[in-house]
């Protein structure tokens, strides 16, 4: 299975927390201000709808999107996220759907598209 990601997927490994340092500043309260974690911070960008959506990443789950958007299939970017034994898929696939970053999916060797391209609804 092949997927297609939206055209506004970026993805970041920060060397800093910068999605907490953002949060942070955004806190409209001393008490909503995130704790700081002193290691980088994995982060999935994207603009799916009218909104820009920021989501951390745990490790594996990037690995993951990443190999998806280097064009590899869902099978290999099963694969290459198994050795972490940290790596959850259940969680990742989770938080992959709620991104609403896949647009397209296709099964290689056919010309059978599983989803309008316009629409995003099933063909």
């Amino acid at each position: 299975l092949k997927v297609t990601l939206h055209p506004s997927l970026r993805l970041l490994n920060a060397e800093h927390p910068a999605l907490s340092i953002w949060e942070w500043n955004m806190a409209q309260r001393e008490s909503d201000r995130p704790v700081l974690p002193d290691h980088g911070e994995p982060i999935l960008i994207a603009r799916p709808e009218m909104t820009v959506e920021m989501r951390r990443l745990s490790p594996g789950s990037h690995r993951f999107i990443t190999t998806l958007a280097a064009g590899e299939s869902f099978g290999a970017a099963t694969q290459a996220c198994m050795a972490d034994p940290e790596f959850n898929l259940a969680t990742c696939m989770s938080g992959f759907l709620q991104s609403r970053i896949a647009i397209d999916y296709s099964i290689p060797g056919t010309n059978q598209e599983r989803t309008d391209e316009h629409t995003h609804q099933p063909a």
